[in-house]
């Protein structure tokens, strides 16, 4: 019986290390797939496509279900590099099925890593976080400093996206750290292409040329091609903003010749953008509207809404200057609608309303959070009385030792219970009535605000468009536009509104910080109400990029440090 059991435990721990044989060869044929599908997209993304088409069919026919969900891992990671984000979700859910069947968590987190690459392309920040977050962690626990020096890369660019630029550079240096310590060139190439990114923002030309140059450098030796071609859109699109015109061509065209060679059509988008604004410049309008028109065809078709919404900007502009008006009019609209699409915030009412009743939900939350406080206090401090109380008609009860006694007592402590039960009535009634007058008066706020929104939204747009129009029609309706735009009336309103909400505000910061702008402590109140940079620039009638230069003039003058966040520190004034 003892032979059997001995043989029996043999057999047990041989096929546990075959199963861990398997598993580890399974891993390496993973990376060994992913590594060979990463060389060939460098240079033939057509080629990949194909390549994964086969794997998944390959693993539907053996019912393979785990290699089916690293397939879709590769198909959802490539869909990405190509902007291809129409299946993204249907094949992640594939993954995600695999990864949960068989406890991969290391299936999971790469899953959740792409994932949040995908929501920062969709504009769903919140998810994008949650699930970058998520994956860090993982990898942080097991160590894997490969898949490290991309979630922290793509972490970085997260934080771009919401201009958390001290966040962005901190995550982009551990990326480029490890990418160092592992002799990782393609993750060293992209810290310098991300670099130039931030560079270009700031308009610090050369120093984007010279991160450019670096990542030129790494990724031609590691034969990217697909990287390259970013990269020389990206230097042309740096000599354009230099007036390098003959710069500008050569680098567009370098990047057109490639693109052509890889037949990926989506990289050539940004491409005849350049082109289109090359011609622009040179005055050559016939031949720019055909090259915006070229990019819009071509980033409409591949869904890449960021590139469709800047071609059809600039045709809408490009219209104006020719006195196209109607033409400029109708892209002008197209665009507005595309920028709806992109954000997932349509301007109609009925939307605007459900915005800020979740808004407002919110806050009730908070008021019934407080209450809820109060309350406790209230009970602890009945608590205590109670006690109190208690103790006393004990003491009465021992040192008196008389039933009249006793009846006296229980009758005060009804009392005192009566009363204290009235007392508290009174303070909730107090408290509900200040909830309510908070609340009155945050959506008398919102309301001014929304109203500023409505007015003032496209009104610029249209005066710039019909700038050129000397009819008496276009006088009249400037007139019209003029007498509307009451942005200082309003702003009195709104200022009448917040105090009530916020007194001693505008006095704090006239007091602490008498060199800001008047422009600067509007946005400051914004900010105060938790409004977003875009809402910020619509209300004072300013693009996006002069919040952020706002924000940072702000910052410096109330000498905020890096780490410090602008938001919270406005919050508590």
């Amino acid at each position: 019986m003892r032979r059997y059991s001995f043989l029996f435990w043999c057999m047990l721990f041989i096929a546990f290390y075959a199963c861990k044989d398997t598993q580890s060869m399974d891993k390496v044929k993973v990376a060994y797939t992913e590594a060979f599908l990463d060389t060939l997209f460098t240079t033939n993304t057509m080629q990949t496509y194909s390549k994964i088409d086969s794997l998944l069919s390959d693993s539907r026919f053996r019912k393979d279900s785990l290699a089916l969900g690293y397939d879709a891992l590769y198909k959802v990671k490539f869909d990405l590099k190509s902007n291809k984000l129409d299946s993204v979700l249907s094949y992640a859910e594939i993954a995600l099925t695999s990864g949960r069947k068989y406890k991969d968590d290391y299936l999971l987190a790469r899953t959740n890593h792409l994932l949040g690459r995908y929501y920062i392309l969709t504009s769903d920040y919140k998810n994008s976080l949650a699930l970058h977050l998520s994956s860090v962690a993982y990898f942080e626990k097991i160590n894997d400093e490969k898949q490290l020096v991309y979630s922290y890369n793509d972490l970085g660019g997260f934080y771009m996206h919401n201009d958390e630029l001290t966040k962005a550079l901190s995550f982009y240096k551990k990326s480029y750290d490890l990418a160092v310590k592992n002799k990782d060139y393609r993750g060293q190439a992209l810290y310098f292409a991300n670099l130039s990114s931030i560079n270009l923002d700031d308009k610090n030309y050369p120093k984007a040329i010279d991160h450019l140059k670096e990542a030129k450098k790494a990724f031609a030796y590691l034969n990217d091609t697909v990287n390259q071609i970013k990269v020389f859109t990206s230097i042309g699109e740096v000599h354009l903003n230099l007036n390098n015109v003959q710069e500008a061509k050569i680098n567009y065209k370098t990047a057109l010749d490639l693109a052509q060679q890889t037949k990926d059509s989506t990289l050539m988008g940004p491409i005849y953008l350049g082109y289109g604004r090359l011609a622009e410049v040179q005055a050559n309008f016939k031949e720019a509207i055909a090259d915006y028109n070229q990019a819009y065809q071509i980033t409409n078709n591949q869904k890449l809404y960021r590139e469709e919404i800047d071609a059809l900007k600039r045709l809408s502009d490009i219209y104006q200057k020719t006195n196209q008006l109607d033409l400029a009019i109708k892209y002008l609209k197209i665009v507005y609608v595309k920028k709806e699409q992109l954000n997932g915030v349509h301007v109609n009412q009925d939307l605007e309303e459900l915005r800020w009743n979740s808004i407002f939900e919110k806050k009730q939350h908070k008021y019934e959070l407080e209450k809820q406080k109060h309350k406790t206090t209230i009970i602890v401090q009945i608590g205590i009385i109670v006690t109190i109380t208690g103790l006393a008609i004990l003491f009465v009860v021992l040192y008196l030792g008389k039933r009249k006694r006793l009846s006296l007592a229980s009758v005060m402590n009804n009392q005192l219970q009566n009363k204290l039960e009235t007392e508290e009535a009174l303070y909730l009634l107090q408290e509900e009535k200040y909830a309510l007058e908070i609340e009155n008066r945050d959506r008398e706020l919102t309301a001014v605000n929304l109203q500023l929104i409505s007015k003032n939204k496209f009104l610029n747009d249209i005066e710039q468009v019909l700038n050129k129009d000397n009819k008496t029609v276009v006088a009249d309706l400037k007139q019209i536009i003029n007498a509307n735009r009451t942005l200082e009336k309003d702003w009195e309103q709104f200022t009448i509104v917040f105090e009530k909400v916020h007194p001693n505000f505008f006095q704090y910061i006239n007091t602490h910080f008498p060199d800001l702008t008047k422009t600067e402590i509007k946005i400051c109140a914004y900010i105060k109400i938790k409004f977003n940079n875009y809402e910020i620039a619509s209300l004072l009638n300013i693009d996006y990029q002069s919040v952020i230069k706002n924000r940072y003039r702000i910052r410096k003058k109330i000498n905020l440090q890096n780490a410090e966040d602008l938001d919270k520190t406005i919050g508590f004034w």
